[in-house]
């Protein structure tokens, strides 16, 4: 059983070699930034005599070379443009059963942290608060059977399970989707198409949003959603299973 193994606050110790252990690790590296994948790549063989088997920038792209390579740690971007991160961790105990997930975040938001509660993920790190160093540790702990959190994320974590008034204690997992698809400024027959329900239905969720958030117009809940990060989420997955529209 996994471990909860938050990260030290202060950096490694320059003396100690902790990536000898990721010698011959396999890594499949998922990130939407070209130049920062390309990097961390040239880093992870060079510095940390890794095997990266597979560099992709999208979702479905990762999904399917982890398929085909089996890494032992998938470092995956948690924003992706085509995949929510808890789908895509779902997807990839499918593809890929033995493969560990490290989810890099460059921000974090209650909707963000409350789709992956339920995820399988085996490491969460900030990069704004941890550095390539820190990455070579959680690397290292989770071949370890650790499961590794940022203590930033870790803190925030815990802020949100006693809040009693968080976004996602107001509105139901429904109106968070619909919620996304607003802060995508999609219209009530878009989003009737998006979660497969009737254009009403649409109307009636944003009402209800609207009236639990005391928010009066869709332009003050499309702002609200930009400033909550859904902006930054991808679409709900379409009901008819084709791939989500932005």
């Amino acid at each position: 059983m996994l471990l909860t193994h938050p990260l030290p606050l202060k950096a490694p110790h320059p003396y100690i070699d902790y990536t000898a252990g990721l010698l011959a690790a396999r890594l499949a590296i998922i990130d939407p930034n070209k130049i920062k994948s390309e990097l961390l790549h040239h880093h992870a063989r060079a510095n940390w005599g890794a095997d990266v088997v597979a560099v992709e920038n999208f979702g479905q792209a990762g999904l399917a070379a982890s398929a085909r390579t089996k890494p032992e740690i998938v470092l995956v971007s948690a924003h992706l443009p085509d995949i929510a991160p808890g789908d895509f961790i779902t997807e990839l105990k499918a593809a890929a059963s033995k493969s560990r997930a490290i989810l890099m975040m460059q921000h974090y938001s209650e909707y963000a942290i409350h789709h992956m509660g339920s995820s399988h993920y085996h490491g969460i790190i900030c990069e704004r608060e941890e550095g390539v160093a820190a990455l070579g540790q959680v690397i290292q702990d989770v071949r370890n059977g650790l499961r590794v959190i940022s203590p930033g994320i870790s803190e925030f974590q815990n802020k949100l399970r006693v809040a009693h008034h968080s976004l996602v204690k107001l509105l139901t997992d429904r109106h968070l989707e619909v919620l996304t698809c607003i802060t995508h400024s999609l219209s009530d027959a878009e989003i009737a198409v998006q979660l497969g329900c009737s254009p009403s239905t649409a109307l009636g969720h944003r009402q209800q949003i609207m009236r639990k958030l005391n928010i009066r117009n869709t332009p003050k809940l499309i702002r609200f959603g930009l400033e909550k990060g859904f902006g930054s989420v991808p679409l709900p997955r379409r009901r008819d299973g084709n791939p989500a529209q932005s």
